[in-house]
């Protein structure tokens, strides 16, 4: 008899690993470096100030965007722009690639133009690198974006130049509405 339960006792066993075994996991959670993308999150107000350069003439510009979590993991934002080279939209993803340890921006505009970067943050700068190409030339830029906590940002864009120096095309001003 006791052969019987205790094999009874073991069979249960072996069936309760199996089981557990075989539920799925839990959802991955979001974790402080995506968290630390919740800056980005809400309505902006920006004002631009290009500078004459490879991509225009320069001048005074406005964008707005308004940006939300998507999925708890990636920033999603809407923007219209305006300013001395037209009118247009963009639309942009914020994300943070938890493999390379790196955060990645992705944007597309309806002036067909595409645009990724890589960044990295430290206290409350944001720095992001990424590449694109003008008339067949590869163009480095650097974008950073200084929080200035609660609801404000400063940013500029900038290019490196043959000689190594970084050059600002782009400084603005941001204001988060209310």
């Amino acid at each position: 008899m006791q052969k019987r339960s205790l094999f009874a006792s073991l069979v249960l066993l072996v069936f309760s690993m199996v089981v557990l075994a075989q539920q799925p996991p839990s959802p991955p959670q979001p974790g402080p470096a995506e968290k630390r993308l919740n800056y980005y999150v809400g309505k902006w107000h920006e004002e631009v100030d290009m500078k004459p350069g490879p991509f225009g003439p320069g001048g005074k510009g406005i964008t707005n965007v308004s940006c939300e979590w998507f999925a708890g993991f990636h920033v999603v934002c809407h923007g219209d722009f305006s300013g001395a080279m037209g009118e247009g939209k963009e639309l942009s993803i914020f994300s943070y690639n938890r493999e390379d340890k790196v955060y990645l921006y992705y944007a597309v505009n309806s002036w067909g133009e595409t645009e990724s970067a890589k960044g990295a943050v430290d206290g409350d700068t944001w720095t992001w690198h990424g590449d694109s190409k003008m008339n067949g030339k590869v163009i480095h830029g650097r974008f950073t974006y200084k929080e200035a906590p609660p609801d404000s940002a400063s940013m500029k864009y900038e290019i490196q130049g043959d000689d190594g120096k970084w050059n600002a095309v782009m400084e603005a001003k941001a204001s988060r509405i209310k």
